[in-house]
């Protein structure tokens, strides 16, 4: 099983980052092993024991040509740190699926934003290396904090983990009548404070 995990850090971040997992090592193997600590993987660090890099071994989701296996040469995850606004609503967005190679072959992925879990499960039976079946995975959550970290785990044991691909992480703009209230609460100040300078 995997966890999605998301909690308020008071240090410095950047915007988020690399969700396609794009920008990372080079190599020409179908796959590589990174260990925990790794940064090569631009925006994110690897948790955990390992996961696997994935290139050519197996269908890339929809829009990317890399993703990650959480287990690598053990139980692995990933996180990333990046930039919010405390108060603010965002939706993540994520493919899903599993490795097919071996068991389980239901890969479940537990989702916690702020204290409330959400459980997701990608069943891998069906599955095979040219042909993932990803599926697009969403929640919501509210910023507690200036930053915020995205945080993926496998809770799997052995080699054949939960597949993550495409991750998206954006604003939820405010309704249009909260902006319009948010204007007329603006204006009316402003009136009130010409109305003090007058008097």
């Amino acid at each position: 099983m995997a966890a999605v995990t998301l909690c308020s850090q008071a240090g410095r971040a950047a915007s988020f980052q690399n969700g396609d997992f794009g920008i990372g090592p080079s190599f020409t193997d179908p796959f590589i092993t990174l260990y925990n600590g790794d940064t090569s993987i631009t925006g994110w660090t690897v948790t955990g024991h390992s996961i696997d890099y994935i290139g050519t071994y197996w269908q890339a989701p929809p829009g990317a040509t890399r993703s990650i296996d959480l287990d690598g040469l053990g139980q692995g995850g990933i996180q990333q740190t990046f930039d919010t606004i405390s108060g603010a609503q965002y939706q993540v967005r994520f493919y899903l699926a599993g490795n097919p190679d071996g068991a389980p072959s239901t890969k479940n992925i537990l989702v916690v934003s702020w204290g409330t879990p959400a459980a997701y499960s990608f069943d891998a039976s069906g599955a095979t290396l040219g042909n993932m079946g990803w599926i697009l995975e969403s929640f919501t959550f509210t910023a507690e904090g200036p930053s915020t970290t995205l945080q993926f785990n496998s809770q799997d044991s052995g080699y054949y983990g939960p597949a993550l691909g495409g991750v998206n992480v954006s604003q939820i703009p405010l309704p249009a009548t909260a902006l319009l209230l948010g204007t007329g609460l603006l204006g009316l100040g402003l009136l009130g404070f010409r109305r003090k300078k007058q008097d």
